[in-house]
């Protein structure tokens, strides 16, 4: 498997799309939401370099210190 945040309420890139079509997101998820785009935005395009140009990014190889957040499940 690859990267994920962890088990800890969080917001979500779809989060936008739930309050208008749900309730409101959790404010009390302990990452904020600016926060958890930025993770999302990087890893997938970590994810598409990886995919579309061969690039073997850092981020995907498994735990960072700036990205403490994301936990790695081995298979």
């Amino acid at each position: 498997m690859g990267p994920g945040l962890g088990p800890e309420r969080h917001f979500g890139f779809t989060d936008p799309l739930a309050e208008q079509f749900g309730p409101p997101a959790d404010p009390d998820g302990p990452l904020s939401r600016a926060r958890s785009v930025r993770i999302t935005r990087d890893y997938v395009a970590a994810f598409l370099g990886l995919q579309l140009k061969g690039r073997h990014p850092p981020l995907l190889g498994g735990p960072t210190p700036t990205n403490p957040e994301v936990v790695f499940q081995q298979p």
